[in-house]
């Protein structure tokens, strides 16, 4: 299990989550959604895990569904989806491992 967080701590680390990195990762996230071409780092029948997160602080519950609509779209194998409900940045009582483990065995 992770270790516990002093809740003070946490406070001030989710709210510095909420700007850290946003605008590199919209600029990056704008560029692939207006230029409209595959990224030339993935290839099509490459195996994706995407990781939703219910308290997502960087991209809002649409942007997320927008995402995961256009790997849809793009990749020739779905991408596999795993909800984090209660979830953030920083995990909170969930071992990751165990969810992943779980997924990729089933």
């Amino acid at each position: 299990m992770p270790n516990h967080m002093n809740k003070s701590f946490k406070n001030i680390f989710y709210k510095s989550l909420e700007s850290l990195n946003k605008t590199l990762l919209l600029s990056d996230l704008k560029e692939l959604y207006i230029n409209r071409d595959f990224p030339v780092f993935l290839r099509k029948d490459c195996k994706i895990i995407f990781i939703k997160s219910e308290n997502d602080l960087i991209l809002d519950n649409e942007s997320n569904n927008n995402f995961l609509d256009s790997l849809n779209k793009t990749l020739e194998r779905k991408p596999i989806l795993i909800k984090l409900a209660r979830q953030g940045h920083c995990l909170n009582n969930l071992n990751l491992y165990e969810i992943l483990l779980n997924t990729l065995n089933d």
